[in-house]
């Protein structure tokens, strides 16, 4: 059986994967591009505080907004279907305003304790991660809508763009004030208000050219005013997702701040990220390609033909995620030492030997996560909040423990542990998601008429 992109109904899209491959080289060099600055400017303490304020941003940013934006790039095609989208985009200014308050004084609240019980190294710091996360929360709800509105282009326009803003504009602030981390947050805050700003005219941009073009078409009853109670339904499992997802992918840092001190935390954030990057970029590039597709085919779920397509694009996915993890992880073993070297300097390649294994126990956790793509596509994110607080408490409960007798080897350790856990579990569903689907009885017109 020949491979091909016609075989899955997929010849029209060579240009939507270039520019989808275009934004994660972009974020993954400008990440790499990023690390090589700062670290020249910064010590390892000063790039280990860093390192520890950025799992706030990631916290607020991926967590806490995350499941809002995944919720929104499910039911953009839904919402187009029932001619909804100026409600879809109502709904989406609502959401993000109430939680940008909300977190804004979260923010003032929580910076005001730590500076009153005399941590203010780490006030400032943590209140300009905050309000970052946020602005970067706000920024990525857009975009996965974009995504969603197949604006390939210009979502890789956008990322690269931030990805190597943010350091420069950081080395500049360290430049003209203090070698501090909290004046490198200061640097990614304004660089993602920058980018925020802009990516907000341009999405109301594109929403008022698609509902200016878009057919009068009456809703069927049972269609009215489900919009917003769909999406909050969608989103909330991603709440708790993330949260216990957060704990998995910080605990390293947190576990080696407490028991090894700031200095550890910046040699190992450096072999961290570099374990990161590529497969942030493998499983980013093939996740904003394919899932918006499958999604697309999928529908509403009605048609056991759309759904076997919808799962055969999933498929393909996960493959070609498998084997570039391999081919990544041979390439860390045989050059780690001088990879560390070229994205950082000798002062943080003592832990260059964790590298391959950091990279399989990362990506053990990312093949979960590719793999949730079948529940994703049944708007069945419930059934990840066991597996994924589970596992979350095990990396937590591992990391602490083992950073404490073992130091990073630890830490690489419980990481591997959990991560390998997430991944069967998710691998487990995903069989089951399968089985589920093929049950489906068609109910298509089509197959009406077949029939």
């Amino acid at each position: 059986m020949q491979f091909s992109l016609r075989s899955f109904g997929m010849n029209r899209l060579p240009s939507e994967a270039f520019w989808v491959f275009f934004g994660q080289v972009g974020m993954a060099i400008g990440g790499l591009f990023a690390i090589k600055l700062l670290t020249s400017m910064l010590s390892p303490a000063e790039f280990g505080q860093f390192a520890v304020a950025n799992t706030v941003v990631l916290l607020i940013g991926a967590n806490i907004f995350g499941p809002i934006g995944q919720s929104f790039m499910r039911f953009w095609s839904i919402s187009q279907h029932r001619n909804e989208i100026e409600k879809y985009s109502y709904l989406s200014r609502k959401y993000l305003k109430r939680l940008l308050g909300l977190v804004a004084v979260f923010s003032l609240v929580f910076g005001l304790i730590l500076y009153l019980i005399k941590l203010h190294d780490w006030s400032l710091l943590i209140m300009l991660a905050i309000l970052t996360g946020a602005l970067t929360g706000w920024t990525g709800v857009r975009l996965n809508m974009l995504m969603a509105a197949r604006k390939r282009k210009a979502v890789a326009l956008v990322n690269s763009a931030a990805a190597f803003m943010k350091p420069l504009l950081a080395a500049g602030l360290l430049y003209l004030l203090f070698k501090d981390a909290w004046v490198v947050m200061g640097g990614f805050l304004v660089s993602m208000g920058i980018v925020g700003w802009y990516t907000e005219k341009y999405y109301i941009h594109v929403v008022r050219s698609i509902v200016a073009s878009q057919p009068v078409r009456t809703n069927q009853p049972s269609e009215k005013n489900r919009l917003g109670p769909e999406i909050l339904k969608f989103a909330w499992p991603f709440f708790i997702w993330g949260i216990f997802s957060w704990l998995h992918q910080s605990c390293d840092r947190w576990a080696l701040q407490v028991f090894e001190g700031a200095d550890t935390v910046g040699v190992y954030a450096v072999i961290n990220q570099l374990a990161l990057y590529p497969l942030i970029f493998g499983s980013g590039f093939l996740s904003t390609f394919f899932l918006p597709i499958a999604y697309d085919r999928a529908g509403k779920m009605e048609s056991t033909q759309s759904i076997k397509s919808a799962n055969k694009v999933i498929l393909v996915m996960i493959a070609f995620y498998v084997i570039g993890t391999a081919v990544l992880i041979s390439l860390f073993a045989q050059f780690h030492q001088q990879l560390v070297l070229f994205i950082s300097n000798d002062q943080f390649v003592e832990l260059s030997y964790l590298l391959p294994w950091l990279t399989l126990a990362w990506a053990l956790y990312y093949l979960g996560q590719m793999l949730s793509g079948y529940g994703l596509l049944a708007n069945r994110p419930r059934v990840y909040i066991l597996p994924i607080s589970i596992s979350g408490i095990i990396a937590a409960g591992l990391t602490f423990p083992l950073a404490a007798t073992k130091g990073s080897t630890g830490v690489v350790l419980a990481l591997g542990i959990a991560g390998g856990l997430y991944a069967s579990w998710f691998l487990i569903l995903a069989l089951k998601m399968m089985g589920t689907h093929h049950q489906v009885k068609d109910s298509s017109p089509l197959a009406k008429k077949n029939v």
